[in-house]
């Protein structure tokens, strides 16, 4: 008797237009969870082993931060509420705002398995102050280097890394919290095509008074929900305006605030990938 033939392999679409080696991880693992739910196993996609960590790198980058909190307690950063501009230069010239930029773009170019090392040593120490460089790596300028094209990259990486552009992650809005799907703030295309103008509001975002620079999403079709686009808008534009840093029980020398975006006028070049791409941007986020 022959056997049962196999379940037909799931068909998924393709979400990226070009050929990376992240988007060929995350098409093996939604081919993995469709073949899961037909009751086949790929036990093969968990035997792969983990990068190398190089262990001096990541002591290298403890010791350092050690020795920014023996000058600069974290008792006292948290009483006055900021981080000092002397221990953000600090942070910038040891290399704190560039752990997980490629070295092309003047980073460190940890690997994952480095930066997560990095991450667990610095909570251990005192995370209020790593949160500025923490966030502005894990949110606020990693769209633009997992979406970003070579002349984005080019332009805003490397001010990134060297901490002379903090980066932030806008979505969160006051009515619809982070439903990204349903935010309020839009962005329009001008007469001219060369620009969107974005208005909104956005809240509890993290990083809003050290950032120099923004990834920011706005819908940009009413009639579609979702249909949004992802923008690097630099706080310093017309039309931007932060608020005050909101009180908070604990990780004081954190910034967090509302942004206010009036008729912002943002380049076209600004755009992360194609219109409509916002929403899988900031999911993949």
């Amino acid at each position: 008797m022959a056997s049962p033939a196999s379940p037909p392999r799931f068909w998924i679409p393709p979400l990226w237009n070009r050929e990376t080696h992240w988007e060929s991880n995350i098409m093996a693992g939604i081919q993995f969870l469709a073949d899961l739910y037909q009751g086949s196993w790929n036990g093969e996609l968990f035997q792969s082993p983990p990068p190398p960590v190089d262990e001096n790198k990541v002591s290298e980058i403890l010791v350092n931060y050690r020795g920014m909190l023996d000058q600069f307690p974290a008792s006292d950063v948290e009483t006055l509420g900021r981080i000092p501009d002397e221990l953000l230069s600090l942070m910038a010239r040891d290399g704190f705002f560039g752990l997980s930029i490629p070295a092309a773009y003047g980073g460190l170019g940890l690997n994952t398995q480095e930066y997560l090392r990095v991450v667990e040593g610095l909570a251990k120490m005192d995370l209020s102050v790593a949160l500025v460089s923490l966030a502005h790596l894990s949110i606020g300028v990693k769209g633009l280097v997992l979406f970003g094209n070579d002349e984005q990259k080019a332009a805003y990486l490397p001010h990134a890394a060297s901490g002379s552009s903090i980066f932030a992650y806008a979505l969160t809005e006051p009515q619809t919290g982070s439903d990204a799907q349903h935010i309020t703030t839009r962005a329009e295309l001008s007469d001219d095509g060369r620009t969107y103008v974005l208005n909104g509001q956005k809240t509890y975002i993290t990083n809003a008074n050290y950032a120099g620079a923004m990834t920011v999403f706005a819908q940009l079709d009413p009639a579609k929900p979702g249909f949004m686009g992802a923008f690097i808008v630099e706080t310093g534009w017309d039309g931007v305006k932060i608020g005050k840093d909101m009180p908070k029980m604990g990780l004081k020398a954190s910034s967090t605030a509302a942004v206010q975006f009036r008729d912002v006028r943002v380049p076209m070049e600004n755009l992360l990938g194609k219109p409509g791409d916002g929403f899988k941007i900031a999911m993949t986020i």
